[in-house]
């Protein structure tokens, strides 16, 4: 008989909290995360618990292209097969999986001719498809540990997951955060100078972290500036940045109706409005984080 639901999915939140990520500094692989949350969209929908590698790998590299960073070649073999070794994950296949020479991982060609599928233990399996709370936890434990929450709707609507809205309550420490910000800024977009106010409220606008929390950036004035929420979501996406003279960069892959040119490409080059507090400019540290690791050139 396999373990309770409920201690399986205690277990299994308490592993994905420690899963193995690569790390060098504060670059940033996400591959693991979007396996695990394709995985549960796909146990949420009824699908089966060993997913085919060949089905999902383009699924997963349009995921790792669109929330990694960018990188010369991306490759959704690493958390199929690596996920093994945080013991949440199995992989089968029709033969023997060889292992590319000096390696620990085999190639995407060797999992599609072998016919590889992976996917959840099953009694980690078993407690999800039981049970929509440790679903909903889990994707959000994932989230907020790798992603910051400017973007998070866009990954739920990527992977066709659902989305519980008592995990936005904003601690006090956050409003603070915001405050700061917000009031270094004069209220104001960096990007459009967009500000409205309704009474004592300023709507609209919210502090962008430049270095993710999710990468060690600290809720610091010099980590963040302040944006429209609109643009804060595009700059957490890559669509632009900002160089290390603080002139906006807009990305080349980046392109849409008229709106596009009016809200985001005709601020190419331009200066962004800093805090007149040179103490409280963003950091070239952060920025040249940003470029590096979220910007889409």
């Amino acid at each position: 008989m396999g373990m309770p639901t409920s201690d399986s999915g205690d277990e299994l939140r308490k592993k994905v909290s420690h899963i193995i990520t690569w790390r060098s500094g504060t670059k940033r692989a996400p591959h693991k995360p979007l396996q695990l949350l394709l995985a549960i969209a796909s146990t949420e929908s009824g699908g089966p618990r060993l997913l085919s590698y060949a089905t999902i790998e383009e699924k997963l590299r349009k995921a790792l292209q669109v929330f990694g960073p960018v990188r010369k070649s991306d490759h959704p073999e690493y958390p199929f097969w690596h996920l093994q070794t945080d013991r949440i994950w199995e992989v089968k296949a029709d033969c023997a999986v060889t292992l590319r020479r000096g390696s620990l991982n085999p190639t995407a060609k060797e999992l599609r001719q072998k016919g590889a599928s992976g996917g959840f233990l099953v009694n980690y399996d078993r407690a999800l498809r039981d049970s929509l709370k440790l679903r909903m936890d889990l994707i959000h434990d994932i989230l907020d540990t790798h992603f910051p929450p400017s973007i998070h709707e866009d990954i739920l609507t990527f992977f066709g997951l659902s989305f519980r809205q008592e995990h936005d309550i904003q601690c006090s420490d956050c409003v603070h955060f915001r405050q700061r910000v917000l009031t270094a800024y004069d209220s104001a977009c960096a990007i459009t100078n967009y500000s409205v106010r309704m009474e004592n409220s300023v709507l609209g606008v919210e502090p962008a972290h430049v270095l993710w929390p999710q990468a060690g950036g600290k809720d610091q004035v010099t980590n963040a500036i302040a944006m429209t929420t609109l643009h804060r979501k595009l700059f957490h996406l890559g669509v632009f940045t900002v160089d290390a003279n603080c002139r906006i960069r807009v990305s080349k892959n980046a392109r849409g109706s008229s709106g596009f040119e009016e809200m985001v490409g005709r601020f190419d080059g331009r200066k962004i409005s800093l805090p007149a507090d040179p103490a409280q400019q963003p950091s070239l540290e952060a920025l040249a984080w940003h470029r590096e690791q979220v910007f889409r050139p």
